[in-house]
């Protein structure tokens, strides 16, 4: 599209242009797949097979190479173009793939580095997907009340999450868990889970206004046996450390940028429409009118002002912590703040964009058949991404910005 967001690096423009080719396939099938409520696992299929789910796997890996974060983003932004619930699935991926890859530059020496290695060999040749699932009902991103228990050889888990976006099509499952330890104080973890593992089960629990093939259903977890290999303590359970600081920042510019492709495609849809539309019985066309050119107007600002603000928000992140020095916690309370506002002003911003497509319209996008009505009923899922709701982000950005410590009351 005009005027949109241009990849930094030759890897990036390479697969951006692969998920823009992509996109244009998802596009055809994204409305069949939201009347119905199915999770596309086609789509899952098709960019493991096209190599678009290997394009922040390492070179050395047999990926396509993506290491910025303004990179992995704008894959999103096409995904978003296209069809959003697959975004939302394909977005998770690639920040667990990227973070992986992030974990073999920073610390090549880590303990697990073979084992992240061998994942990314899987995920570079077509052979793996990956979804995340942290969210639970009652308690926060710090707080997973699912629990670990150490047994020989590995842990057992226990506990329900929801949410789990693309685990349909998932061949490996990252979820948040409490480790208990005898004589340890409580740990948060990571755990990697096949969907088919013995005491794991996909509950089809997702109907929702909008997203509707984004397979977001609930996982359960019964007497679930993981090998040691397979869960990475974090940190302190309820507190921020600097992984999982680093995995929500760049997770929340990706998904940022799903609803900016959203918009873009909004504004795509009316501009073809108002275009194409014939002169009425006074022989005016829509578009001679200064009403609807003023609205079209009003929406490419919209998209410009959202466009820079989320690009400024990977470009801090890609500048400071990846082409920069690594930095500590406090710095990336910093970049989380930027992308928290982005968030909450490029949502507010495709909102808009869509509310005024509707109008625009003329009233063919009211129709449940139309296009512009289903990506207005995906667009007001921005708001709800992890970790901060609306009114949360306003309290964790100030927090940050007065040297406070930066935990939401809840």
């Amino acid at each position: 599209m005009n005027g949109g967001l241009r990849a930094q690096s030759v890897s990036g423009r390479r697969c951006v242009a692969l998920a823009e080719a992509i996109a244009q396939q998802f596009w055809k099938s994204a409305g069949a797949s939201d009347a119905s409520g199915t999770f596309s696992k086609s789509n899952t299929a098709a960019m493991k097979e096209q190599g678009l789910y290997a394009s922040c796997v390492p070179e050395a890996h047999g990926g396509g190479g993506i290491d910025r974060v303004f990179d992995k983003t704008l894959l999103s932004v096409a995904l978003g173009r296209g069809c959003p619930s697959t975004a939302l699935a394909a977005n998770m991926h690639f920040d667990v793939s990227w973070l992986m890859g992030d974990l073999l530059r920073r610390r090549p020496d880590d303990v697990q580095a073979p084992m992240v290695a061998g994942l990314l060999v899987g995920i570079g040749n077509g052979d793996l997907a990956v979804c995340g699932s942290f969210s639970e009902r009652g308690t926060d991103l710090l707080h997973p009340q699912t629990q670990a228990e150490k047994v020989e050889g590995g842990w057992c888990l226990n506990g329900r999450k929801m949410f789990a976006t693309g685990s349909p099509g998932a061949d490996l499952i990252g979820t948040s868990v409490r480790i208990r330890s005898a004589g340890e104080a409580p740990g948060l973890a990571i755990a990697l889970v096949p969907p088919g593992a013995p005491g794991l089960r996909i509950e089809e629990t997702w109907d929702a206004l909008g997203m509707r093939a984004s397979g977001s259903h609930d996982l359960v977890f019964d007497d679930c046996i993981v090998p040691d290999a397979m869960v990475r303590r974090l940190g302190n359970w309820g507190s921020w450390n600097e992984d999982l600081l680093r995995f929500e920042t760049i997770s929340t510019l990706g998904l940022t940028g799903v609803f900016l492709g959203i918009a873009e495609s909004a504004q795509q849809i009316l501009v073809d429409q108002l275009r194409a539309s014939k002169p009425s019985a006074t022989g005016r066309r829509a578009i001679d009118r200064y009403s609807i050119q003023s609205g079209v107007g009003s929406n490419e600002m919209a998209l410009s002002t959202a466009r820079a603000l989320l690009a400024r928000a990977c470009s801090q992140f890609d500048e400071r912590v990846l082409l920069g020095e690594d930095v500590a916690l406090e710095g990336l309370h910093a970049l989380m703040a930027e992308a928290q506002a982005a968030k909450t002003v490029v949502n507010r911003l495709a909102i808009e964009i869509l509310d005024r497509a509707l109008g625009l319209s003329g009233g063919v996008g009211y129709l449940a058949r139309h296009p512009l009505s289903r990506l207005y009923r995906d667009v007001r899922a921005g708001p709800f991404m992890q970790p901060y709701s609306p009114n949360e982000a306003f309290e964790y950005v100030g927090k940050v910005a007065l040297e406070l410590e930066p935990t939401v009351d809840r």
